[in-house]
């Protein structure tokens, strides 16, 4: 692992809390809403989906 891969693993895990804060409030925000077929596979999608 390079020194820019470590320092981005660092702030993603720093930026935990904050995730876990956004989640808790808002769950509805979490739920798979649609599927998706990308690249000849089903993907299930959260959030709003550009048609």
């Amino acid at each position: 692992m390079n020194p820019h891969q470590l320092n981005a693993l660092k702030n993603y895990l720093n930026d935990n809390p904050r995730r876990l804060v956004i989640k808790r409030a808002h769950p509805d925000y979490f739920i798979v809403r649609h599927k998706r077929l990308i690249a000849g596979r089903e993907c299930e999608i959260i959030g709003i989906v550009a048609r």
